[in-house]
């Protein structure tokens, strides 16, 4: 059974919260971050959905983080914000985990999602800002609320290792366009293992 089908036969049977399985969990939270999202594009090139929307939501916060939390190793030693998109969305997983966290703001030119990380300049990646601390030899998972090709969560894995950081694993909630099988095949190119939570932003 879909995440939708599960939702379906929730909100069929009218179940409280509190008796909901896990996967149910999962659907009902999906739901809601697209409700939040809305669709901000109308292109295969743009996002369907506003990464900003969502983390407006403190309840959708509280449960991704949650979620998120559960997926990270046990071995990490800071959260790394994929720009200031996944600033919210890292801070609300650090509180849930007590983990520090950096944020990784990037250079001109501007790191957009959109852009194919195969036209992408190598030197794009370092072109950074490092807000908060990040320490050599430290396992580090980076986060980005939507991903679509990738290139704005490679770009900062990248940059997290140019510190001296070992990158444990990529994590995003929604993936877009394609579902975010682009950003996970790109991913794989350049060693990395991201995770998206909800693959498949647009319901089918």
């Amino acid at each position: 059974m879909t995440l939708d089908q599960q939702l379906a036969a929730t909100a069929a049977r009218d179940i409280p919260a509190v008796f909901l399985t896990p996967e149910q969990r999962l659907a009902e939270l999906r739901a809601d971050i697209l409700a939040a999202a809305g669709r901000a594009g109308t292109s295969p090139s743009e996002p369907a959905v506003d990464p900003y929307a969502f983390q407006t939501q403190p309840a959708i916060l509280r449960r991704l983080a949650d979620v998120l939390a559960g997926r990270l190793p046990a071995t990490l030693d800071r959260l790394v914000a994929a720009g200031p998109v996944g600033v919210a969305l890292t801070a609300a997983v650090a509180l849930h985990t007590g983990l520090p966290y950096a944020v990784l703001l990037p250079g001109a030119p501007a790191s957009s999602d959109s852009a194919s990380p195969a036209t992408a300049s190598p030197a794009t990646a370092f072109r950074t800002t490092l807000h908060g601390e990040i320490h050599r030899a430290e396992h580090v998972a980076v986060l980005d609320p939507v991903v679509t090709t990738g290139r704005r969560i490679l770009d900062a894995a990248a940059a997290a290792e140019e510190y001296g950081a070992r990158v444990a694993g990529l994590y995003a909630a929604l993936g877009s366009g394609s579902g975010g099988g682009a950003a996970v095949a790109a991913a794989e190119d350049s060693g990395y293992t991201l995770q998206v939570l909800f693959p498949n932003s647009s319901g089918s």
